[in-house]
């Protein structure tokens, strides 16, 4: 990817950080687990849930890019060595399903 390309992405997450961060709850609607949020690497970046507190096995690397946070999925040893990790809140949550069924149909 090049430099402007990169540029135009982080631009992005910036505005999408800015304008929906208080939209999202900092519990879970189903199981009452306190969450944290953060964008994806994606393009267009979307947002993640994030069990808190960190654990040692969690699969997500929190990073600041710009004024946004982002998670890195599965991050290489290069990304944020000896950082926290955490792990997806759809991972373990007991009431995932309603929001997938509900996502799903929203869909079609």
């Amino acid at each position: 990817m090049d430099e402007d390309a990169r540029r135009d992405l982080r631009e992005r997450r910036d505005v999408k950080w800015r304008a929906e961060r208080s939209r999202h709850s900092s519990t879970c609607r189903a199981c009452t687990a306190d969450l944290d949020w953060v964008l994806t690497t994606s393009d267009p970046p979307q947002w993640m849930p994030l069990d808190q507190p960190p654990t040692p096995t969690g699969t997500v690397a929190v990073v600041r890019r710009g004024a946004a946070r982002v998670g890195v999925v599965n991050p290489g040893p290069d990304v944020d060595p000896g950082g926290a990790r955490f792990v997806p809140h759809w991972a373990i949550c007991v009431g995932v399903d309603a929001f997938r069924r509900r996502h799903r149909e929203r869909r079609s």
